[in-house]
């Protein structure tokens, strides 16, 4: 598997679990779960097409608000495990955006620049939080 195919894969699986999440909640531009099923659905999207391009900083404003405010918090089974259940996969989507430069060469890949190693952008793969 590519470094590329692994960041879509964790991709998925943190949208998926997001909107399994969410599942039942209504679809609108009106509430934080509404905006949060369109932002996981918009990410998946663009992971099917092969088409996101790093960093996605300029479309995951949702995403980012959402997480900050801890909007779906009431969600968890409880307040403790907001971070455990909800938080880390949050977590893990919000790290799509631009790392440091010394990680990128040592990965050696990043789509903006047709494996480039000099752009000074590129994505963290998944750590345990």
């Amino acid at each position: 598997m590519t470094f590329k195919q692994e960041i879509y894969r964790d991709i998925n699986e943190n949208c998926d679990v997001v909107l399994n999440l969410l599942k039942g909640q209504p679809v609108t531009n009106d509430t934080a779960e509404g905006r949060m099923i369109y932002q996981c659905r918009w990410l998946k999207q663009q992971v099917a097409a092969d088409a996101l391009t790093f960093p996605v900083n300029d479309y995951v404003h949702t995403l980012k608000h959402v997480s900050a405010e801890r909007l779906l918090e009431h969600l968890a089974s409880s307040p403790d495990l907001y971070r455990e259940e909800i938080g880390v996969h949050l977590y893990r989507l919000l790290k799509l955006g631009p790392v440091h430069t010394k990680f990128c060469i040592i990965a050696g890949w990043n789509s903006q620049q047709n494996n480039s190693k000099s752009s000074k952008n590129c994505y963290l793969p998944s750590v345990a939080m």
